[in-house]
Formats: C-alpha cells, sequence, structure tokens
C-alpha cells in the first residue's frame, strides 16, 4: 500500500478516526474512517496503571469522558468505567477508552489494507516495545507507523527496530519534548519515512511550510501535512506537496482531491 502514496496520488489520514464527527479514538470513530476507506487511521496510545495499552489522545481523561484522571494512574477496568461518547453526543452514550488490541482487532477486519499511524504519547520504551510487539502479532507492523514528537522516541525506534517506518517531525516540533541531553542529528531524519509538517493558514507561515517540505524532500521523507479540514486548506497542502494530508474532517479532502484526480477514491461516494 505505502507504494502507491505520492503527490499525484495522496493518501488521506483520519486524524482520531473521524474526530469532528465522532468520539475521536473511539471505535465508533474508527468504525467512520473505515466506512470512508481513508487510506491511513491515525491514533494514540498510553498505558494504564496495570500495564495495558489504551488508546486516547490525552493523559488525563477528564476532556474527553465523564471521568477525570490520568490513565496511569488508573487500571483498564476502571478506565472502562468512563464514557468516552456522551460529551460529544448523547447517540455516542457508552462508547469506552478502546484498547490497543481492540483497535487492531477492528482494523484486521477492515474489507482493504487500510494503513495505522500510531503516536506514543508516554515517552516510554516499554510502552514502544510493546506496541510494535501489538502490531506484529496482528500483522499489522508492515502496515504502520510509529510516530512521536520526541527525537529519541524515534531514534530509539529506528535503532531497535529497523524495519518499522517512523514519523517524526520538523526540528523545532521536537525540540522542546526531547530531553536537552539528546543530539538531533541528520541520521534520525535520514531514516525517517514521513515528517508531520503543521498546516497553517496564515499567509505569513508560507515560507515555513516550503521550508518543512524542502526539507523533508531533501532527507528523502514523505511530507505528511496536517490538518486540512477544508477546501482551501487542502489547496494548500496540495501546493505545498504533501503526499498525504491529516483530516479531522476528511469530506472536503476527499471531495477535492478526487475531483482532481488526485486520489484512488475506493469506490467511496460524495453526497
Amino acid at each position: 500500500m505505502w507504494e502507491f502514496e505520492s503527490e499525484k496520488n495522496i493518501f488521506i489520514v483520519g486524524h482520531r478516526g473521524v474526530r469532528s464527527l465522532y468520539p475521536e479514538n473511539t471505535l465508533a470513530s474508527f468504525r467512520a474512517a473505515l466506512k470512508l476507506k481513508l487510506d491511513l487511521i491515525e491514533f494514540d496510545v498510553h498505558f494504564t496503571r496495570d500495564r495495558h495499552i489504551v488508546v486516547c489522545h490525552d493523559a488525563d481523561i477528564e476532556r474527553t469522558t465523564n471521568g477525570s484522571g490520568l490513565i496511569r494512574d488508573m487500571t483498564l477496568e476502571e478506565l472502562k468505567r468512563y464514557d468516552a461518547g456522551i460529551k460529544m453526543s448523547e447517540r455516542f452514550a457508552g462508547e469506552s477508552i478502546p484498547t490497543l488490541e481492540e483497535v487492531l482487532e477492528l482494523m484486521v477486519q477492515a474489507d482493504y489494507q487500510v494503513l495505522i499511524n500510531v503516536e506514543i504519547k508516554e515517552y516510554d520504551h516499554l510502552l514502544v516495545n510493546q506496541t510494535i510487539a501489538m502490531l506484529k502479532k496482528y500483522g499489522m507492523d508492515q502496515r504502520s507507523v510509529i510516530a512521536c514528537f520526541n527525537a529519541e522516541i524515534i531514534d530509539y525506534v529506528q535503532r531497535s527496530y529497523p524495519k518499522m517506518r517512523t514519523q517524526g517531525f520538523p526540528r523545532r516540533c521536537m525540540e522542546p519534548n526531547t530531553d536537552k541531553d539528546f543530539i538531533i542529528t541528520e541520521a534520525l531524519y535520514e531514516k525517517m519515512f514521513g515528517m508531520g509538517i503543521p498546516l497553517s493558514m496564515d499567509i505569513m507561515d508560507e515560507e515555513q511550510l516550503k521550508e518543512d517540505v524542502a526539507m523533508a524532500k531533501r532527507y528523502g521523507i514523505r511530507p505528511w501535512l496536517f490538518c486540512a479540514d477544508d477546501e482551501e486548506s487542502t489547496r494548500r497542502a496540495v501546493w505545498a506537496g504533501a503526499t498525504n494530508i491529516t483530516c479531522n474532517d476528511p469530506y472536503p479532502a476527499l471531495k477535492y482531491l478526487s475531483s482532481q484526480g488526485l486520489r484512488d477514491p475506493h469506490g467511496v461516494r460524495f453526497w
């Protein structure tokens, strides 16, 4: 699948599923992304207190559930008591924070070869090891990319799992999340598969956007732009040279890219 991604066949990434329309990082959100046949689905992983891997963006569950507290301080059983859908709508009541295993069970049942982007939220080598082990268990390791804003974690993946694809970010995005004693080298970027590049709509950031994309291409990294949720930002991502575009609401990008012949729509219909 990865070989089909290019500037002429731009992949669309569902950010935490279809988070504009469904409760983020829930099975409902991922099912919606699969129904649309999005090329990639992005999600985030954390450890519970009893070392289960769960899919949630924040370290604290207060924003996305009817509970509060740090994931790392709760057991999986405790975490499952909270509702991860109710804050968006009553119709999503009963959705829970899923485990990585539950998400992968869903992904392998898809009727097409969906790719996944797994962002490591806790900068913990054990979390990396167990996440990759789970990906291998489900035969998803070569359909996955490991992303992180921490350069040391990306370096660890590259050294320990050289066959795994990694996604980093421009240096300015990674430095604040990386220990000052860790030196970010060119070798880190030379081994990266994709680079997440912020897509600002501020015209003053145009030079920065061009510089980021040029840097990615200089190292042979695929420029992955985020987030485009309307036609204007999608056009800007295409203009910048994106090979994939992350979306909270994928409908505008799906429609625009297909209308321009820039994406194989997999039979998706637009209403």
